[in-house]
């Protein structure tokens, strides 16, 4: 684990350089996450990063692909920088349609 003092080379937003007293940087990760399931096979990473990102930055998207299809699996993991953007996502997306699923 890195020293606090060099968190803020690793992160894109130096904002959030320092974590909160008593949270280390694997549990701001896990609380900042959240699933997305009956993704339209259709849909890209750049769709879902369209839609979701206007709750705050986007981290991560982890869109599994399905090595014999080569489509994703129909659910990823939206990694945000701050656990806030990740509830308000997940309050206002819960049960939305994207692309008619």
């Amino acid at each position: 684990m890195l020293p606090t003092t060099f968190s803020h080379m690793l992160n894109p937003n130096p904002s959030l350089a320092t974590l909160p007293p008593g949270v280390d940087a694997r549990t701001m990760s896990i609380i900042s996450r959240i699933y997305v399931g009956s993704i339209h096979f259709e849909l890209t990473e750049e769709h879902i990063r369209a839609v979701f990102s206007r709750f705050g930055h986007i981290r991560d998207i982890s869109l599994q692909l399905d090595p014999l299809s080569g489509r994703h699996k129909g659910f990823c993991f939206i990694e945000f920088d701050v656990p806030e953007a990740a509830q308000m996502a997940q309050l206002a997306m819960n049960g939305a349609d994207l692309g008619g699923r």
